[in-house]
C-alpha cells in the first residue's frame, strides 16, 4: 500500500446512501406495524440487516428517524393528490377528488395500515414532530388550496 492509498476504516458498506436510507425506512414501519410496540432501533436494525453506524450516518436519533418516516409519507400524500387534482376537469371537481382521497387513505387496507403507522409517530413524544406534522399537514391541504383559489378565480 502507497501513502496515497487510504485503508478502508470499518466494515465495508453493502448499500449506497438512496438505498441504505430506503432500507432503515421500510424497516422502521415493518417494525412498527409487526411488533405493536414502540420503535426500538435494535428491531430496525435486526430488520433493515444494516449497522448501527449505517442508521445514525442517515438519522442522527430515533426522533429524527420517527420525524423523516411521518414527513416521507406527507411528501408521497401530497403528490398524489397533486396529480390526481391535476386531471379534474373543473375546480370543483378537484376539491371533491381531494376529499375522496384523503377518505380513501383508511380506506385502502395498505394505506390505512401508514396512516395508523403516522398516527402513532405524531402521538408520540418525539422531538420535532409537531414541526413535522404541521408541515406534512400544509403539503395536503396545499392542493385543496390551489383548487379553491382556481374555483374562486372562475367564480
Amino acid at each position: 500500500m502507497t501513502t496515497d492509498q487510504k485503508r478502508a476504516v470499518g466494515r465495508p458498506r453493502h448499500f449506497d446512501d438512496e438505498s441504505e436510507r430506503r432500507l432503515i425506512l421500510d424497516a422502521a414501519y415493518r417494525v412498527m406495524r409487526d411488533k405493536s410496540t414502540d420503535l426500538t432501533i435494535a428491531g430496525v436494525l435486526t430488520e433493515a440487516g444494516v449497522s448501527t453506524r449505517s442508521l445514525y450516518r442517515h438519522f442522527g436519533s430515533k426522533d429524527a428517524l420517527l420525524c423523516e418516516m411521518y414527513l416521507r409519507d406527507g411528501r408521497w400524500a401530497a403528490a398524489r393528490l397533486t396529480r390526481r387534482l391535476a386531471g379534474a376537469a373543473t375546480p370543483t371537481q378537484a376539491v371533491e377528488w381531494w376529499i375522496d382521497e384523503i377518505f380513501g387513505f383508511t380506506r385502502d387496507s395498505r394505506r390505512a395500515e401508514r396512516v395508523s403507522v403516522l398516527g402513532s409517530i405524531a402521538g408520540s413524544r418525539a422531538d420535532g414532530v409537531e414541526a413535522v406534522a404541521g408541515e406534512a399537514r400544509q403539503l395536503l391541504i396545499e392542493p385543496l388550496r390551489s383548487a379553491i383559489v382556481a374555483g374562486v378565480a372562475e367564480g
